[in-house]
């Protein structure tokens, strides 16, 4: 009489043990996919920061391509330390890397680096998975923007002597050295997309403004020198063409005599051009003597990128109009002096501030050059330079010999140009 009851009691006993060998299953299964998906979660991140880290390594490689000479050892041991370091800053859940792969092109300024890592699991380890291979690249690659550049030099006498540099160097024959790798970098012999045109302003106690020289003073020039203007138009690029406030000579600027000695420098004002040979040219040819008359090199390196000055330059040297998209205007301004020569009574540094604040003001993007200067010459260098918008300091320079003033003008060349993650 009983048996039914104890066959319904072995077959729910059985129902119940599968239940739980089902339960137990699903768990284990449960169990191994959350692992995995941590495991997942962790070499997707670890994945990402080796991209991170790569990426700031090949731009790293890809600056020290265009600012230097480096051999390609010396590029991979740059990559790699960037990249071991931003790993470090970030962590890695333990994983390893390999050598990093480098292939550097020269010809079209472009680094690509390869990383492969291998992160081990935790979890995963169950299903024999032991490593999860990573391989993440990154490429990145120079080209210039449209730029507008007037490079302001000064050759007054004291560039005549030796910078503090080993070799006794004159500091006016690096200067010459220093340009050309600026032209270079911005002007590639195998030519470039962008229009990029750069003119030079040199300066000492005066400007030469060569062939331009009668047009700009109304024909009060007599040795192709100007100085500053004066008036409301002193200190902006407005046009000196007739009817417009002139640019004055020495010793007629309202009976006032000049501070500092006069003297027309040999190095006449070049407008825009695309032309480095005549670029070279124009640098290699340049002097040094006089006194410095800073803010006239300043108001010129103006005047070169103003599309106001259009009706003097005329030609390929016209200016496109301020905020045209893509077209960079700049002034990059390099002096090795105190400005000690003005003619209107107004200090030439304090005229030298105003010019820049008011060519920044228009979207001049200004940068300047102290080489071998002095702390307390440096205040006007620094007061005149465009906040640089990746430091959030002034783009002011410090050079105290040839390779210094190399790696700062090559330097602003690559900011002026655009060096970029393409891959």
């Amino acid at each position: 009489m009983n048996r039914p009851n104890s066959l319904h009691h072995r077959v729910a006993n059985d129902q119940n043990g599968t239940i739980a060998i089902v339960f137990s299953f699903l768990l284990l299964v449960f169990c191994i996919l959350l692992g995995l998906s941590i495991d997942g979660g962790r070499a997707i991140m670890t994945r990402n920061e080796m991209a991170d880290a790569l990426d700031s390594a090949t731009l790293a490689a890809t600056r020290a391509l265009m600012t230097g000479n480096p051999t390609d050892a010396e590029i991979t041991d740059l990559a790699t330390t960037y990249f071991e370091k931003n790993l470090s800053n970030r962590g890695e859940f333990g994983a390893t890397h390999d050598p990093l792969v480098v292939v550097i092109d020269r010809q079209t300024k472009t680094v690509t680096l390869r990383a492969d890592g291998h992160m081990p699991t935790t979890f995963a380890a169950i299903t024999s998975k032991k490593v999860v291979d990573l391989s993440v690249d990154s490429q990145a690659t120079y080209s210039v923007n449209d730029i507008e550049l007037g490079l302001v030099l000064d050759t007054t006498g004291s560039m005549s002597q030796p910078s503090n540099g080993a070799g006794g160097k004159a500091k006016i024959d690096e200067l010459k050295v220093a340009a050309a790798k600026m032209f270079d970098i911005l002007l590639p012999d195998k030519g470039t997309a962008s229009d990029t045109r750069i003119g030079i302003a040199p300066f000492a106690a005066a400007v030469n403004a060569g062939n331009f020289a009668n047009v700009v003073s109304h024909g009060a020039s007599n040795d192709d020198c100007v100085v500053e203007r004066i008036g409301a138009d002193a200190h902006d690029d407005a046009d000196p063409l007739p009817n417009k406030e002139q640019l004055e000579v020495a010793g007629k600027i309202n009976g006032k005599k000049s501070i500092g000695s006069y003297s027309c420098p040999n190095g006449t004002v070049l407008p825009l051009t695309n032309d480095k040979v005549v670029l070279k040219a124009k640098v290699n040819g340049l002097g040094a003597n006089g006194s410095t008359a800073g803010h006239l090199g300043t108001a010129w390196g103006w005047y070169l990128v103003s599309p106001n000055w259009n009706d003097v330059w005329a030609g390929a040297g016209v200016a496109k109009p301020y905020g045209v998209k893509n077209n960079i205007k700049s002034i990059v301004l390099m002096t090795d002096g105190a400005y000690n020569t003005q003619y209107n009574g107004a200090a030439s540094a304090n005229q030298a501030v105003d010019l820049c604040n008011n060519a920044k003001a228009a979207g001049v993007i200004v940068y300047t050059i102290g080489f071998t200067t002095l702390p307390g010459d440096e205040a006007t260098l620094t007061a005149c330079a465009s906040i640089d918008p990746t430091t959030g300091k002034p783009g002011f320079y410090h050079a105290e010999n040839g390779a210094d003033l190399t790696a700062a003008f090559s330097d602003i060349a690559v900011k002026l140009g655009q060096l970029r993650v393409t891959q």
